[in-house]
């Protein structure tokens, strides 16, 4: 069946938006971006992660008490350590709410999902004993049920989804003023996870 000239069109204009979107979504590598403050020969071990704010600023855990949350610039300059930020976030991510610019993070070693500003205050503090023993894993040394958190992400609507990576491989999930909603996935089948952590939600399904 012959195409139709509008059919035509779409498809060219389709297929240049493709090609467009391939060129401008390259990456490349800039050396000696980051520069340090002078008092770390290092960055940190990056066990951690990694997040940046909407005026480009980069935030950084390395799960170091020494280190603590750094921020650097746009350029790579070291700006600042966020004051009372937890030292162990393993996973974090930066969200814009109507209410303001937060960044959710999950405490490894703490067992707490923490939101807090960017400028260090914290808003909301969930502890694991909202969670229920049955999606808990018995530490082999101090024989106490516990989380142990490695990542998360937030929902358009408020939601948190916090991963359990280092002992259950359960998701959970919360509400947006900290309400234990339901917890899913573990590492039995159908969904057998192994070892979760970064969590990205995708809001176009």
């Amino acid at each position: 069946m012959p195409t139709s000239p509008l059919t035509r069109v779409f498809v060219v204009c389709t297929a240049l938006l493709c090609a467009i979107a391939t060129v401008t979504a390259g990456y490349s590598t800039v050396a000696d971006w980051l520069k340090l403050p002078a008092n770390r020969p290092q960055l940190g071990n990056m066990h951690g992660d990694i997040a940046v704010s909407s005026k480009g600023e980069v935030f950084v855990s390395v799960q170091d008490p020494a280190a603590g949350l750094q921020v650097y610039g746009p350029d790579g300059a070291f700006l600042r350590n966020v004051p009372g930020a937890p030292s162990d976030f393993h996973g974090f991510v930066i969200r814009t709410q109507p209410e303001g610019e937060f960044l959710y993070g999950a405490t490894l070693r703490g067992q707490t999902i923490v939101k807090m500003r960017l400028d260090g205050q914290i808003v909301m503090t969930i502890g694991s004993s909202i969670v229920p023993d049955e999606f808990k894993v018995r530490n082999t040394g101090s024989n106490e049920l516990q989380l142990l958190l490695t990542g998360l992400d937030v929902a358009p609507n408020g939601d948190i989804y916090a991963a359990d990576g280092y002992a259950s491989d359960y998701i959970h999930r919360f509400d947006r003023t900290g309400k234990y909603l339901n917890s899913f996935g573990g590492k039995e089948a159908p969904y057998s996870f192994n070892t979760l952590h970064k969590l990205a939600i995708a809001s176009r399904f």
